[in-house]
């Protein structure tokens, strides 16, 4: 406002310049009316950066929103795979997926709304690699069997475990690897599991698509259980 206050002193002399004016002399309406105007001015600039501040959060609420994840089904509503919110929603607006599950929100645009969806179904089919030839990982193994021990039902302290140990000719496949907690790989060692008492929970097997759904993601949302073959809680 530095400009206001000089326009608002009266004329007076600099000095070590006597006799030259320094100041301007205006009339008291004209003042105000330059104070109302900076005013203004300073009013629509706050209001400005104001809208700017809230377009910007609006803008990153948006991409967190976009980054949620959606299951995607084969059109046998077998799990193929996780995919975006974002890639859910080019599917359905490109006419290559139907909505199964909707999450029960909206994403607008200037031309579109379009359901958050859930679970989305591929309209053609999609041929999966065999299961057999997936690639082995101590994380799909952990998913396949639930995440529990598979000679005592422990979900604490896990490892993977050769039914036949490798020393004695296993290999490291899927029927012939399981989940097991840390005392009990220790307890049957380099010996087989009928050699020690123990027997696994359920026989091994190459895993089902919906076993790498649950590899890919630490909480799944309900919605999602029924097609991946587990009960709703």
């Amino acid at each position: 406002m530095w400009l206001t206050y000089d326009l608002l002193q009266p004329s007076r002399s600099h000095p070590s310049r006597q006799g030259r004016v320094t100041g301007q002399v205006v009339s008291q309406n004209t003042a105000e009316k330059i104070v109302a105007l900076h005013v203004r001015i300073l009013a629509a600039a706050c209001t400005f950066a104001a809208t700017a501040a809230i377009k910007c959060r609006l803008n990153l609420s948006g991409r967190r929103r976009l980054s949620r994840k959606v299951l995607v089904l084969n059109s046998t509503y077998e799990p193929v795979n996780v995919c975006s919110l974002h890639r859910a929603i080019v599917l359905l607006l490109k006419g290559k997926a139907e909505t199964v599950e909707v999450a029960g929100t909206t994403v607008r645009s200037e031309r579109a709304a379009v359901p958050v969806p859930h679970v989305i179904r591929l309209l053609h089919y999609v041929r999966l690699p065999r299961a057999e030839s997936r690639r082995l990982s101590r994380h799909a193994i952990l998913a396949r069997d639930g995440f529990r021990c598979q000679y005592c039902g422990s979900t604490r302290h896990l490892t993977i475990d050769h039914i036949i140990p490798r020393s004695r000719g296993g290999t490291t496949s899927w029927d012939n690897v399981v989940t097991s907690c840390a005392p009990c790989n220790i307890r049957k060692g380099a010996c087989l599991p009928s050699e020690v008492g123990m027997s696994p929970l359920r026989k091994p097997r190459p895993p089902l698509p919906g076993d790498f759904v649950r590899a890919s993601q630490r909480v799944l949302p309900e919605a999602w259980l029924p097609y991946l073959g587990l009960a709703v809680a």
